[in-house]
């Protein structure tokens, strides 16, 4: 029996550096985008979550136009980073 593959949290896909990223969430993809932030701090034992997502995109369902998907906004960066 084969074992099903868990759908990936995110996937950003990117054909070149000059395109607009493809970005996936919890399998579905999100149209629309306004901002997309990912980061991921290495080496930082300071930081309990050090992976960071806030993703801004348009949706007109929505009372305010926009929702967003987002994932420890206010981590501590590492020292002397700006």
């Amino acid at each position: 029996m084969k074992e099903q593959k868990e759908t990936p949290l995110l996937q950003i896909e990117l054909d070149d550096i000059d395109s607009a990223p493809r970005i996936f969430y919890e399998g579905k993809q999100i149209d629309s985008i306004i901002n997309a932030d990912f980061s991921f701090l290495t080496n930082d034992d300071s930081t309990i979550n050090p992976t960071h997502i806030d993703i801004e995109y348009v949706d007109k369902e929505c009372k305010f136009g926009t929702k967003a998907i987002v994932y420890n906004r206010h981590f501590k960066r590492q020292e002397g980073a700006s």
